[in-house]
């Protein structure tokens, strides 16, 4: 377990990525990462909750730019979710996966506003 960990991979088997980010001369506020995830099934649907935690998100104004963007390789419900908590500096996004027939699933997570990231990506691989 001690070694698997080593490698990024908790317990629960999710994968936490470092990000890269290259940050101009303007002072762009930092990147939010990931502070928790948990799935969960529910019927033949699995339910993820992913939440970021970042400075930027302390600002009720600016939070509320901020938008989730998930790119899954299989089906993902429509409608999702985002929950902004600016007293804990966190934003949770939720989702849920429909992967159908499919053996596997990779799920890819990030914040953005404005068009750009405003987030780490959280980085998943659902397998039957």
């Amino acid at each position: 377990m001690a070694a698997e960990e080593g490698l990024g991979r908790g317990r629960d088997g999710l994968v936490r990525l470092s990000p890269i980010l290259v940050l101009d001369a303007t002072g762009a506020p930092e990147p939010g990462d990931v502070a928790s995830s948990r799935a969960g099934k529910i019927g033949k649907r699995w339910r993820f909750i992913v939440e970021f935690v970042a400075e930027q998100f302390a600002d009720p104004r600016r939070a509320a730019e901020v938008s989730a963007s998930i790119e899954p390789s299989a089906q993902v419900a429509l409608a999702f979710p985002i929950y902004r908590y600016p007293e804990r500096r966190s934003i949770r996004v939720v989702f849920d996966l429909d992967p159908g027939s499919e053996p596997f699933c990779e799920l890819r997570v990030v914040l953005k506003a404005a068009d750009q990231p405003a987030s780490e990506t959280w980085l998943y691989r659902w397998t039957a």
